[in-house]
């Protein structure tokens, strides 16, 4: 039975190792529909997690009908954001108690001149959300951006902590304890040098190629990550969750 998995995350390449995770996981028969980022980069939302809040946001009014009326209709919506948003960028803390700012629900955070002109108030680290609430806090916002209360099994949620580039230096035996406190993985680890346990790392940047490799070893090694990686542990279960309500 073919399942259509619908897919909304920051980039190209968080796409492959979704894609290949959820593949391993179900043990394949899936066809994904590649929603957020365009494939251009360029499109209505742009990249990134501002991409992934504006595409939320926009489709928060028809998420129903867009998933079950619109061909091929989605047996389920996968939404990736990576947790270092909540570490480090000052709009998704806009509306946090520890925040005084005129602006504040009057201006849309990702419109708004004064955190655009350098003056945000917000101070990072945030004191409502330390490094174990990065998640909570990401999908509270997600499910709000949706307008949404509850998760329904048809919308899966993934916020990889520090970022999904922690299951893959995890897969590679390079973090074990604490791994999901380790910052900016990618840059700390994988691009330190041009070549990552032999696979070429041109200019440090991330390419899909790069990622085609390095998801190989992240699968070969799924079950070792999730014994160390609470989220790729939580987000494994979540798709076997789907999978069971949908083949049956």
């Amino acid at each position: 039975m073919s399942r259509v998995i619908g897919i909304v995350c920051e980039g190209p390449t968080d796409y492959e190792v979704i894609s290949c995770v959820v593949d391993s996981v179900t043990q394949g028969q899936n066809e994904y529909l590649y929603l957020q980022p365009e494939e251009s980069l360029m499109g209505q939302f742009g990249n990134g997690w501002k991409g992934v809040w504006k595409w939320c946001e926009s489709h928060s009014s028809i998420i129903n009908d867009y998933m079950n009326k619109v061909t091929p209709h989605m047996d389920c919506l996968i939404i990736h954001m990576d947790g270092d948003v909540s570490r480090k960028e000052k709009e998704v803390h806009c509306m946090c108690t520890s925040t005084i700012c005129e602006n504040a629900g009057k201006v849309h955070p990702l419109q708004c001149t004064i955190c655009k002109e350098g003056n945000c108030p917000v101070v990072l680290p945030c004191n409502n959300h330390d490094i174990n609430n990065y998640t909570s806090h990401l999908q509270h916002l997600i499910k709000s951006w949706l307008n949404i209360t509850d998760l329904a099994q048809k919308i899966v949620i993934t916020i990889p902590c520090d970022s999904i580039d922690t299951w893959i230096v995890v897969s590679y035996g390079d973090l074990i304890e604490n791994c999901e406190s380790y910052k900016d993985p990618w840059n700390a680890i994988i691009a330190r040098s041009a070549n990552y346990h032999s696979v070429r790392i041109p200019g440090g940047k991330k390419r899909v190629f790069v990622y085609k490799q390095l998801v190989e070893k992240l699968v070969e090694n799924w079950k070792h990550v999730t014994n160390y990686c609470l989220q790729a542990s939580i987000f494994e279960s979540d798709i076997k969750a789907f999978c069971q309500a949908v083949d049956n």
